[in-house]
């Protein structure tokens, strides 16, 4: 009996502790949002694309960063903002 209630105070702390995780709050930056549907895969594949503020009226060459799945509910928006802010400096 004491078995089963070791672990269930131990189940019940890990998912307490797992809720309480901190979430990364970085505002997701002005970006665009390619939608590609793909035959091979069966599904739609989405590309975003960030470029800095001064992008559109540079004739500057920029180096690109490629992400795997660096979807906006995952390191896009910490990874763009970051970029623009060394940028800035």
């Amino acid at each position: 009996m004491k078995f089963i209630y070791y672990n269930l105070i131990f189940l019940l702390v890990t998912l307490t502790s797992c809720s309480n995780a901190s979430q990364p709050n970085d505002p997701v930056p002005e970006h665009e949002t390619f939608k590609i549907q793909s035959k091979q895969v069966g599904e739609e594949r989405i590309i975003n694309v960030w470029t800095p503020s001064s992008y559109k009226s540079s004739s500057d060459s920029l180096p690109v960063m490629y992400m795997a799945d660096g979807g906006i509910k995952e390191d896009f928006p910490h990874i763009a903002n970051t970029l623009a802010k060394l940028i800035k400096e």
